[in-house]
């Protein structure tokens, strides 16, 4: 019997597939595999719902003891609402769980942290329709899920690449990861000596602001629609790139080429990892939490998109037979591994 660890993540995922395979409907039009479960009224409707949900642990998602209860409740709504922008839908609707034990025992916390919801949701024109509270054990836990309808045409999978299909990524990439090296730093001085404050430096603002307040991307859908294009398939990077680009081209069916000297990176974020004697290009593969949009398209929406501020091409979907590969900046072609963020490990 094979241990967690060793499955990994997405292995388990693949085996509660496995364990539910006889519970479908006709319903529904995508179930466990992609960023969100996609449902219809039947078989003639139109729109679906888009449906995700997301977990967040103490010390496993956040660390109470650099994350304002405030950016807490922010973050929260804009990671699980990122899931529904990787399908090409708006999020809608937004449900929330919470779970605290008795350290929290301030209700102004509490605001705080509904105070970020409150106002994620004013900012992805979202609203709150329920949830639920009760008591932890030992830290806290939250659940978010986020709705959205869309037409079912309009909807994007992670499934549909192709051979010729251009590789887009959005924003800038590792920056979130090093923002986390940063205040792991300071905690780990904090823990050594409780004396000292926690260093925020202004000059890491944007790492910070990355980790802490990230934003899902609307914005993006709002552009693809004003260019009248329609990726042909996407994912959110939350795991990292390397392993959310071979999860599309798992689910697709095809291999792809990336260009080191392509992948975009905040000049404050390369700095860091310098300092941190990290490799840049690492922190963008495997870093994860940018919940950026990686997305393919076709060559003729590629180029409508060719020096614009807010996407970045990276690369092409070439045959599976072809494998899945990174262009050094010497011209030196690696196998692509995925190294970043595991929930289960």
């Amino acid at each position: 019997m094979s241990s967690l660890r060793e499955i990994g993540e997405f292995g388990l995922i693949r085996k509660i597939q496995e364990w539910l395979s006889g519970s479908k409907s006709e319903d529904v039009v995508q179930g466990i595999g992609d960023d969100a479960a996609v449902v219809v009224t039947g078989k003639e409707a139109k729109e679906a719902w888009v449906i995700s949900v997301d977990a967040f642990m103490e010390r496993v998602h956040f660390d109470l003891l650099y994350t304002p209860m405030r950016a807490l409740g922010y973050k929260v709504v804009m990671a699980t609402a990122s899931d529904i922008c990787a399908m090409n839908v708006f999020p809608r609707f937004f449900l929330l769980t919470l779970a605290v034990d008795n350290r929290l025992d301030d209700v102004g916390l509490i605001e705080d942290f509904y105070q970020g919801i409150r106002e994620a949701c004013e900012t992805l024109n979202m609203v709150v329709i329920g949830g639920d509270t009760t008591t932890s054990v030992r830290g806290v836990a939250i659940q978010g899920v986020a709705i959205g309808v869309g037409q079912q045409e309009e909807i994007v999978y992670r499934k549909g690449a192709r051979p010729g299909d251009m590789i887009c990524v959005t924003g800038d990439l590792g920056a979130a990861y090093l923002g986390l090296q940063l205040l792991e730093r300071e905690r780990k001085i904090f823990m050594e000596n409780p004396r000292a404050r926690l260093q925020i430096e202004e000059r890491y603002a944007y790492l910070y602001r990355r980790l802490l307040k990230p934003r899902a991307r609307t914005d993006v859908l709002q552009i693809l629609r004003g260019l009248g294009i329609r990726p042909t398939a996407m994912i959110d990077i939350s795991d990292g790139l390397a392993s959310d680009l071979l999860h599309l081209c798992s689910q697709s069916q095809v291999g792809c080429v990336i260009y080191e000297r392509a992948l975009p990176m905040d000049e404050t974020a390369r700095r860091v990892a310098i300092e941190f004697h990290l490799d840049p290009t690492t922190a963008m593969l495997s870093g994860g939490e940018d919940y950026e949009l990686l997305f393919t398209v076709c060559p003729e929406d590629a180029r409508k998109l060719e020096g614009h501020p807010d996407v970045t091409i990276i690369g092409e979907i070439v045959e599976e037979e072809k494998g899945r590969v990174l262009v050094s900046r010497g011209g030196k072609r690696y196998a692509l591994r995925a190294q970043g963020w595991d929930a289960i490990g």
